[in-house]
């Protein structure tokens, strides 16, 4: 912050101020004629006179507004309504009428005359009621005014019909009566607002009215005053330099608008206005006024023109602040780690901004700060746009540090009260203050303290051994693992068969003797959860007897046991499970591990790979409405090949044409299935359909069964083949790339396969090109038997969507390698007989 008070930063700030005063005066136009943006009520009316005090104070009541309501006119009969003409004021009675309507025209005029006084009353209690209604929704945009000095002339060019001298007032209502009552606000003086008004305009001087602003704030104590048409008549002629006519009359002008006599009046008024913002352009011209007489430019104005680094701004800090922040703030309220950032930031930068939406907890950080800020002898100023909110920041702070909060908020709504009361408070406690009992009780409390602290860690120090000790692993015995809560809760459980076995178990000497072990086996009742005798000694004797288990697992690897344990440890718990499900679920689980219900087994895992399918393919439509005419498996196939072939880019005549021979139509979301997008959805969604269908059809489970698992085909294969999801050829393709890799790779290190031998490579690619020609021929015999097979309704039996010809085909195919396979080993098998050798370094090869 070395170049705070340069030149050139000087001259940026003092644009920057002229700046802001220019836009707040823009902002802020005054009002030199009455108009929507505010209302008044003239005090002095001679059709509703008023009790009005004029030697009211501060904080009494200046005017009683009585509350008047209106009566309706009574009410005219039906018969006398031919009698009677109510379009004129008043009604008028025809001639040769019947005595009762001369009657009701007597009544009529009787409440005319009430109705006259009434009314104007009535209609001023509803005006100024609904004053106090608006003054209580925008506290922060309107205030009200008593005002005084009615000018009415002509300044500059400028019509000016308007109040010069104000003070601030409010509206409350009385309980007992329902009367409103305007008080002169607590704490407020009349002020003369003939700067605001009559600024800039030609025939004003400024400086002949300074003088009357001081007399008027030291001579005069409200607007009301007898002695305001006397500083009126001496600002009349000081401040303007046309003439003017000064009447000492409170009552009301005869016209608001425009006048040909210029005049200055009395004519006191109840103004509901909006707030102005001169005080801040006097406070930008106090401001401008101080960088002209060499005052230091402040660090916050600098910050606003020109961006300061950290270490600069802790330069600054070090050189104007001397008191060093403390390392543990003293927060009254819950604080996290955020707000303890907060706190850190402050203390050590000139400026911090904390942003949030309602509800985040702006207010309880800001009573943190606070509290922490004066436990160290700062002081804090609070500033808001609105005194609610400072009203509820001061309910979070302590009641100890809540009287020490000097509020200045609005006079007219209490803020007085709210000075009194924390000035007051705060000279009692400076009154009352003893130094040696102070530090007595602040060192008492900082012991009380460091010993609460002290606690608070034991007790963390304690929760976490607790909850260490709960999650570490104890494994005692194979049969016991896991948690200390988790083996006692094992054990409770095992209460009622164990609970007869005496401890410790784990001990020099068994828990049992010779005569407590038999006498478990004898006495009175027995005992079913103890086995009996001839148990026992079956149990030993098979043990005896099959000497086979223990050696041969003292054969095996203890790694490999390690491994083994825990697999043998899920099955003993998958079977305590089943068995835990009833007889019915042990008996059924018995059957499929003794292979009686197989066919049954193999259903269900095809059930649940058809289901796995619809739920993706379900998953795929996501949250689209998608409505077709067809469900079959056709259809699937057509719009499966259609989507496809949209997706790939191709033409896609045949695919659509099968689609329009369906006669099928399909809509996504009200919208006709046209593109890519919408084919690929109409696509997904049959295909959900036609697997559930077919999980409920046990037909479709035997066709399923026969085409899947024929082939040696993967796991996913077997599983989504069916739908188009997986082709068998590709996956054939892949294994046979695999397997010549393989046999390459050993042909290369000599593992088999031929060697190097170049005759045998010879005889090896004759063999296999052989067996392509076979398979050539073999596709294209079955091809032209397809291509020649009439047109037609398609068969049922299962085909894959787009995948070209039927499952029949695949069998032909997979029979007629399985025949060359057949002749291979033959052929191989005859050769071994005459070249062992040779068939030897083959390695097995067939």
């Amino acid at each position: 912050m070395s170049a705070v008070d340069d030149g050139e930063l000087r001259d940026r700030v003092r644009r920057l101020l002229e700046f802001l005063r220019e836009t707040v005066g823009a902002q802020s136009k005054p009002i030199r004629e009455y108009g929507v943006d505010a209302r008044v009520e003239w005090l002095f009316d001679d059709a509703r006179p008023l009790d009005v005090n004029t030697d009211v104070a501060p904080s009494d009541v200046a005017v009683r507004i009585p509350r008047t309501s209106v009566e309706q006119p009574p009410g005219l009969p039906a018969e006398l309504e031919p009698w009677i003409d109510e379009t004129t004021t008043p009604p008028t009675v025809k001639a040769h009428a019947p005595t009762e309507a001369h009657e009701w025209l007597q009544d009529w005029s009787g409440w005319a005359l009430e109705d006259a006084t009434r009314r104007p009353f009535a209609e001023l209690f509803r005006s100024v009621d609904l004053m106090l209604h608006d003054l209580g929704t925008q506290p922060e945009s309107l205030e009200l005014v008593i005002a005084s000095g009615y000018l009415n002339a002509t300044v500059g060019g400028q019509q000016i019909a308007t109040h010069l001298v104000t003070q601030q007032a409010s509206i409350t209502r009385e309980d007992s009566t329902g009367d409103l009552l305007v008080t002169v606000a607590p704490a407020s003086t009349p002020r003369l607002e003939d700067v605001q008004v009559l600024l800039d305009l030609k025939g004003f001087d400024r400086a002949g009215s300074k003088s009357l602003h001081r007399s008027l704030s030291e001579l005069v104590s409200s607007s009301l005053s007898s002695d305001i048409p006397r500083l009126l008549g001496q600002w009349a002629t000081s401040a303007l330099t046309q003439p003017l006519t000064v009447i000492a009359d409170h009552d009301k002008p005869a016209s608001i608008h425009a006048s040909t006599a210029d005049t200055l009046r009395m004519s006191p008024a109840l103004v509901l206005r909006k707030r102005g913002s001169y005080a801040l352009v006097s406070y930008y011209d106090a401001m401008l006024a101080a960088l002209d007489n060499g005052a230091p430019v402040p660090v916050g104005l600098a910050h606003l023109v020109e961006g300061h680094d950290e270490s600069a701004r802790a330069d600054w800090l070090a050189a104007n602040i001397s008191d060093t922040p403390s390392a543990e703030p003293l927060f009254p309220l819950p604080a996290n780690r955020a707000q303890a950032g907060i706190y850190n930031r402050v203390m050590n930068d000139t400026g911090v901004v904390v942003e949030g939406p309602p509800g985040t907890g702006k207010t309880h950080t800001i009573a943190n700060l606070m509290s922490a800020l004066m436990a160290q002898g700062q002081r804090i100023l609070v500033t808001s746009e609105k005194a609610q909110a400072l009203r509820v920041l001061k309910d979070k702070l302590p009641a100890e540090l809540q009287d020490l909060c000097v509020s200045v908020t609005d006079m007219a709504r209490g803020g007085s009260a709210e000075l009194d009361q924390s000035v007051s408070t705060i000279a009692n406690r400076k009154a009352a203050f003893d130094a040696a009992k102070s530090a007595k009780m602040i060192k008492a409390l900082e012991n009380k303290r460091y010993s609460a602290k002290e606690q608070r860690h034991k007790l963390k120090e304690q929760m976490r051994v607790t909850r260490s000790s709960e999650a570490e692993i104890h494994t005692p015995s194979p049969t016991y693992s896991g948690t200390l809560a988790t083996i006692v809760g094992k054990l409770n459980t095992q209460q009622p068969d164990l609970g007869w076995i005496p401890g410790p178990l784990h001990a020099e000497h068994p828990p049992f003797d010779d005569g407590a072990f038999a006498s478990l086996f004898r006495g009175g009742a027995p005992n079913p959860a103890v086995p009996s005798i001839d148990d026992v000694r079956t149990l030993c004797a098979r043990a005896h007897s099959s000497p086979r288990l223990l050696p041969t697992l003292d054969d095996v690897d203890q790694t490999q046991l390690h491994y083994v344990r825990p697999s043998a440890q899920a099955l003993a718990d998958r079977a305590r499970a089943v068995e835990s499900f009833g007889p019915a679920y042990r008996t059924l689980a018995d059957r499929i591990l003794a292979g009686s219900l197989v066919p049954a087994w193999s259903r269900a895992q095809i059930v649940s790979a058809m289901l796995s399918v619809a739920v993706s393919a379900d998953a795929s439509v996501g949250s689209h409405q998608v409505t077709t005419d067809i469900t079959s498996r056709q259809a699937l196939n057509a719009f499966d090949a259609l989507a496809r072939r949209n997706e790939t880019g191709q033409a896609g005549l045949d695919a659509r044409r099968a689609v329009d021979q369906l006669d099928a139509r399909a809509s996504v979301d009200g919208v006709d299935a046209d593109d890519a997008t919408g084919m690929r959805l109409v696509a997904e969604h049959l295909r959900s359909l036609v697997a559930v269908e077919d999980a409920a059809n046990p037909v479709a489970h035997d066709r399923y069964r026969t085409t899947q698992y024929r082939g040696r085909r993967s796991s996913y294969a077997r599983r989504h083949a069916q739908y188009g999801l997986e082709s068998g050829r590709r996956h054939r393709q892949r294994r046979d790339r695999s397997r010549r890799a393989r046999r390459s790779v050993g042909c290369r290190l000599g593992l088999g396969a031929g060697g190097d031998n170049p005759r045998r490579r010879a005889r090896r690619r004759r063999r296999d090109h052989r067996s392509h020609r076979q398979l050539r021929r073999l596709r294209g015999t079955c091809i032209a038997q397809r291509r020649s097979r009439p047109r037609g309704p398609r068969s049922t039996e299962l085909r894959l969507p787009g995948r070209g010809p039927a499952i029949g085909r695949r069998r032909h195919l997979r029979a007629t390698r399985e025949r060359s396979a057949a002749r291979r080993e033959r052929w191989a098998s005859g050769r071994s007989g005459r070249a062992g050798t040779e068939s030897r370094t083959r390695g097995g090869r067939g």
